[in-house]
Protein backbone atom coordinates (compact mmCIF):
# COMPACT_ATOMS: atom_id res chain seq x y z
CA UNK A 1 0.00 0.00 0.00
CA UNK A 2 1.34 3.17 -1.33
CA UNK A 3 1.75 6.16 1.58
CA UNK A 4 0.33 9.70 1.37
CA UNK A 5 3.38 10.98 -0.15
CA UNK A 6 4.40 8.36 -2.26
CA UNK A 7 1.02 9.36 -4.08
CA UNK A 8 1.91 12.83 -3.83
CA UNK A 9 5.11 11.93 -5.40
CA UNK A 10 3.76 10.26 -7.84
CA UNK A 11 1.34 13.03 -8.96
CA UNK A 12 4.33 15.23 -8.89
CA UNK A 13 6.31 13.17 -12.06
CA UNK A 14 3.14 12.88 -14.26
CA UNK A 15 2.34 14.92 -16.82
CA UNK A 16 1.26 18.62 -15.85
CA UNK A 17 -1.14 20.29 -18.23
CA UNK A 18 -1.34 23.60 -18.09
CA UNK A 19 -0.61 26.80 -19.49
CA UNK A 20 -0.58 27.42 -23.39
CA UNK A 21 0.86 25.70 -26.14
CA UNK A 22 4.01 28.21 -26.15
CA UNK A 23 4.09 27.87 -22.39
CA UNK A 24 6.92 26.05 -20.70
CA UNK A 25 6.06 22.87 -19.22
CA UNK A 26 5.61 22.48 -15.20
CA UNK A 27 8.90 19.95 -15.11
CA UNK A 28 11.50 18.21 -16.83
CA UNK A 29 11.29 15.04 -18.17
CA UNK A 30 13.20 12.36 -16.25
CA UNK A 31 16.51 10.61 -17.84
CA UNK A 32 16.09 8.89 -20.69
CA UNK A 33 12.30 9.58 -21.11
CA UNK A 34 11.29 10.86 -25.11
CA UNK A 35 8.00 12.83 -26.02
CA UNK A 36 6.56 13.81 -29.17
CA UNK A 37 3.53 16.01 -29.79
CA UNK A 38 2.96 16.31 -33.29
CA UNK A 39 0.99 19.42 -33.35
CA UNK A 40 -0.71 21.04 -37.42
CA UNK A 41 -1.94 24.68 -38.32
CA UNK A 42 -3.99 25.50 -41.16
CA UNK A 43 -4.78 29.32 -42.16
CA UNK A 44 -6.85 30.70 -45.32
CA UNK A 45 -6.78 34.36 -46.07
CA UNK A 46 -9.27 35.68 -48.70
CA UNK A 47 -9.33 39.39 -47.56
CA UNK A 48 -7.77 42.34 -45.42
CA UNK A 49 -8.54 45.09 -43.51
CA UNK A 50 -7.94 48.95 -44.94
CA UNK A 51 -7.31 51.85 -42.00
CA UNK A 52 -11.08 51.99 -41.77
CA UNK A 53 -11.62 48.51 -41.03
CA UNK A 54 -13.54 47.91 -44.38
CA UNK A 55 -12.92 44.33 -45.56
CA UNK A 56 -11.40 44.55 -48.96
CA UNK A 57 -11.00 41.75 -50.80
CA UNK A 58 -7.27 39.80 -51.67
CA UNK A 59 -6.25 36.88 -53.28
CA UNK A 60 -7.15 33.69 -51.00
CA UNK A 61 -3.60 32.63 -49.24
CA UNK A 62 -3.71 29.51 -47.50
CA UNK A 63 -0.72 27.62 -45.17
CA UNK A 64 -0.09 24.82 -43.73
CA UNK A 65 2.05 24.53 -40.97
CA UNK A 66 3.16 20.84 -38.89
CA UNK A 67 5.33 20.89 -36.32
CA UNK A 68 6.55 18.30 -34.25
CA UNK A 69 7.80 19.03 -30.67
CA UNK A 70 10.45 16.29 -29.76
CA UNK A 71 11.58 16.07 -25.95
CA UNK A 72 14.24 14.12 -24.57
CA UNK A 73 15.66 13.43 -21.15
CA UNK A 74 19.00 14.21 -21.21
CA UNK A 75 19.26 13.85 -17.23
CA UNK A 76 16.84 13.84 -14.33
CA UNK A 77 17.39 18.29 -14.46
CA UNK A 78 17.60 18.42 -17.83
CA UNK A 79 15.68 17.65 -21.13
CA UNK A 80 16.38 19.15 -24.81
CA UNK A 81 13.62 20.43 -26.85
CA UNK A 82 13.67 20.15 -30.82
CA UNK A 83 10.62 21.67 -32.84
CA UNK A 84 11.19 21.65 -36.86
CA UNK A 85 8.38 23.41 -38.92
CA UNK A 86 7.44 22.37 -42.54
CA UNK A 87 5.78 25.08 -44.40
CA UNK A 88 3.28 24.68 -47.29
CA UNK A 89 1.99 28.03 -48.84
CA UNK A 90 -0.60 28.48 -51.92
CA UNK A 91 -2.14 31.31 -53.92
CA UNK A 92 -3.34 32.19 -57.15
CA UNK A 93 -2.62 28.48 -58.05
CA UNK A 94 0.66 28.35 -56.77
CA UNK A 95 2.14 26.53 -54.20
CA UNK A 96 5.41 26.32 -51.75
CA UNK A 97 6.80 23.96 -49.73
CA UNK A 98 9.76 23.64 -47.41
CA UNK A 99 11.34 24.02 -43.88
CA UNK A 100 10.39 26.94 -41.37
CA UNK A 101 12.15 27.79 -37.96
CA UNK A 102 13.68 25.31 -36.33
CA UNK A 103 13.44 25.75 -32.57
CA UNK A 104 15.90 24.03 -29.91
CA UNK A 105 15.64 24.91 -25.97
CA UNK A 106 16.74 22.97 -22.90
CA UNK A 107 14.77 23.02 -19.79
CA UNK A 108 16.65 22.58 -16.39
CA UNK A 109 14.89 22.03 -12.83
CA UNK A 110 16.62 23.35 -10.00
Amino acid sequence: MGTELDEELASLRAPWFTGTLLSSRGSTLDRGHAVVEPYLYFTQYGGLYNDTWRLQSANNFRTIVQQNYLIYGLTDRIDLELAPQWLSNRSQGQSSTGFGDFRSRSDFKH
